[in-house]
């Protein structure tokens, strides 16, 4: 899975349920290790509530002083920190992001978080060739996070972050015709497993 070409694109899931928006950026069930080479513009993102505990988002570095998130992970009054270089860990970065440097617009479930500097030697993600999207059906993606990887009883997830970057992959495919009011860039993913993983960055395996 080597040298694949990336893009970040909001995916579905027919027949899943989860509780929160959030889960759907970190819930990562029957995924494995990512190995070194993948992922390495992962970036996690802290999440700091006036009246909660830290959360977690991902997102991905599309460029040197930009982060592709999703627009639900962030709410005014809310603090978030990004951490650079989590895949493979080693040395990394913790950046605040001032809340001037938050842009989100529109209805679009997507969010730019602009660093304060550029983050010089850490890996971005291609960003997808549009003449050639919608992302065509029934190809293997694979998303990613950093959250639990167990579920127990009723699906609920075992509580605490994973140390290492989980990977599972997926096959997209359209999404069952109950729900009509779909954009063109949705896709849902084929799986048996109603705890599969759900994550917040979705990188197809070909050239598209």
């Amino acid at each position: 899975m080597g040298g694949m070409t990336g893009s970040l694109l909001l995916l579905l899931w027919a027949g899943v349920s989860v509780s929160t928006m959030v889960d759907l950026q970190k819930r990562i069930i029957n995924g494995h290790d990512c190995n070194n080479n993948e992922r390495q513009y992962h970036v996690q993102l802290q999440i700091q509530k006036p009246t909660a505990l830290s959360d977690f988002c991902g997102g991905s570095l599309i460029g040197n002083q930009w982060i592709l998130t999703a627009a639900h992970c962030w709410q005014p009054g809310w603090l978030i920190t990004a951490i650079l270089r989590v895949h493979p860990r080693g040395n990394e970065v913790n950046v605040p992001i001032h809340m001037n440097n938050i842009h989100k617009e529109g209805t679009a479930d997507i969010m730019l978080l602009k660093l304060p500097a550029p983050a010089n030697g850490v890996h971005q993600i291609a960003l997808p060739d549009c003449v050639r999207h919608p992302l065509p059906r029934n190809v293997m993606v694979q998303i990613a996070g950093h959250g639990s990887t167990t579920a127990g009883p009723g699906g609920t997830r075992t509580p605490g972050m994973v140390q290492h970057l989980k990977c599972a992959n997926i096959r997209a495919v359209d999404c069952p015709r109950f729900n009509q009011n779909l954009y063109q860039r949705k896709f849902c993913g084929a799986t048996t497993d109603r705890n599969n993983p759900v994550g917040g960055c979705l990188v197809s395996m070909n050239d598209f």
